[in-house]
């Protein structure tokens, strides 16, 4: 037998510590190199074929034809739904399955569709009840043999401030909007999955992207239904049903007669309040188009990605520059003709759609107190103030400008002097301006340089007083010629502005 020692197989594999450290190097070594081809490989990947494949398919990509087919409208007895199925019936020359909660208004669209020609039927259906959604699906089958679309179109709306909302109506809000949606995607679903064929179609809302005052009960809803949308769209990627298409649509506030005579009105500085026809054929187009999400307008979307980019005070402002907010004129008239309580007021249509827009009657009084004050002083006190605007005393003013003006003619112009016979002053400014010129031009470039600071300092004035971006560009254009004269106006408006609020606290 050898005189070497016969290792046993466990101390032939043990690692010294510097092997060890050796592995790990490597394998280190290999993750970073991993790493970059991975990245290389999809950047390329990126620009040579994702990229072109997408370009290529929005300039060859024909809207597909749907005539024979069967669309599912949720919510289809008034408003955009309503329009839909007129849209799909009458144009696209589709079977279209209404489903309302209201039997009676889905049968009326129904029965005014086949009258002209095109084919559809009214269902009644709670989206809430997985039953009654199973009971609608076969009717359906039996009525048109098979679906090709779904749109999830029906909702609920609680306009309230979050302590003004019940209980009930948030749950409520939660059923319809979320749960309906989804139990209307799962009770379709399986049909679609058999043969690898359909389109998924959600109504969400550019509320999907925002949160707004008054929307406690929706926004997050339709936040919920964006998410909804992504996942489903996700597993039917990676489960290889890519022949399921999913559709999102985010629109803006839309006219329809429910909102109006609840009297909300939507208001913005750039987006249109759309009409219900406007709104409901670019939905259409985007799923024909099979559109993964349409924002309606389009231009919204700028909105979406921008958020993200932009930090608290910016964002702030960016919200108050495009002005996008919803108040129920019943909280404007609670705010300027208070009353001791009010009623609940709330509208159901035949899509299940309902507005609650005032403070509910179970709140108690020192709750409606202190939830009022905010908005007098939102609504009601400061716009008399936003719009604040004022020239300076004329005297200062020309005596700046007289200056500002002749000391320009000093430093780069001195030879109009020469022309301008003024005895002896013509020659001492001529003098100034030719021997000391860089003289002249630096205190110029400091006075230009102190108006820019006090046209700045106009800007956070008029952030601090709340005014308008209008009444705030005046200022700072204003602040920026004139400089001092217009900064003393508006800081003596500042400080007028400062008392009236301490006393009013």
């Amino acid at each position: 037998m050898s005189d070497r020692k016969r290792l046993s197989p466990d101390a032939a594999t043990k690692e010294t510590p510097a092997t060890a450290s050796s592995s790990t190097a490597q394998m280190s070594h290999k993750e970073k190199e991993g790493k970059v081809s991975a990245s290389l490989s999809f950047f390329l990947n990126l620009l040579l074929v994702y990229l072109p494949k997408d370009i290529w398919r929005y300039w060859t990509f024909k809207p597909k034809n749907v005539e024979g087919k069967t669309v599912v409208i949720t919510g289809g007895g008034s408003g955009i739904g309503q329009r839909m199925a007129e849209i799909f019936a009458l144009e696209k020359k589709a079977n279209v399955a209404i489903l309302d909660i209201d039997l009676r208004k889905a049968t009326e669209v129904a029965n005014a569709i086949q009258k002209q020609g095109g084919k559809a039927e009214a269902f009644h259906c709670d989206v809430t009840s997985t039953k009654a959604l199973e009971v609608c699906c076969n009717a359906i089958k039996e009525k048109f043999n098979q679906v090709d679309i779904i749109v999830c179109n029906a909702a609920i709306l609680y306009f309230a401030h979050t302590m003004e909302l019940t209980n009930e109506q948030l749950q409520r809000s939660f059923n319809v909007n979320v749960m309906g949606v989804l139990n209307t995607i799962r009770a379709f679903l399986p049909d679609f999955e058999a043969r690898n064929d359909g389109q998924i179609v959600c109504m969400s809302s550019i509320c999907g992207f925002f949160g707004e005052t008054y929307g406690m009960a929706y926004c997050p809803s339709k936040f919920a239904v964006r998410g909804i949308m992504e996942c489903i769209r996700c597993e039917m990627f990676d489960r290889g049903m890519d022949g399921i298409k999913c559709t999102t649509l985010y629109p803006f506030f839309v006219r329809t007669p429910m909102i109006l005579d609840m009297g909300m009105r939507p208001t913005s500085r750039f987006i249109p309040f759309m009409s219900v026809n406007r709104c409901a054929n670019a939905a259409v187009q985007a799923i024909l188009n099979e559109e993964t999400q349409r924002f309606i307008p389009g231009y919204i979307s700028i909105m979406a990605m921008a958020k993200n980019l932009m930090g608290y005070h910016f964002t702030i402002q960016a919200r108050r520059f495009m002005n996008c907010r919803y108040v129920p004129t019943t909280i404007l008239a609670k705010v300027v003709n208070p009353v001791k309580k009010a009623p609940s007021l709330a509208s159901t249509t035949s899509s299940g759609i309902s507005i609650s827009s005032s403070i509910d009657s179970g709140t108690s009084e020192s709750m409606e107190e202190e939830l009022k004050k905010p908005i007098q002083r939102r609504l009601k006190a400061q716009p008399e103030e936003n719009n604040y605007f004022e020239a300076p005393y004329v005297f200062g003013a020309l005596l700046t400008l007289i200056l500002l003006i002749f000391g320009i003619i000093v430093a780069y112009l001195p030879d109009l002097f020469k022309m301008v016979d003024m005895g002896r002053v013509s020659e001492v400014l001529y003098f100034i301006g030719t021997e000391y010129n860089q003289s002249i031009s630096f205190i110029l470039l400091c006075v230009a340089l102190i108006h820019v600071v006090e046209a700045v300092s106009s800007l956070y004035l008029c952030h601090s007083i709340d005014t308008t971006h209008v009444c705030a560009a005046k200022w700072f254009v204003q602040t920026l010629i004139i400089g001092f004269p217009s900064l003393a106006k508006l800081v003596k408006h500042y400080k007028k502005v400062c008392r009236t609020e301490e006393e009013a606290q």
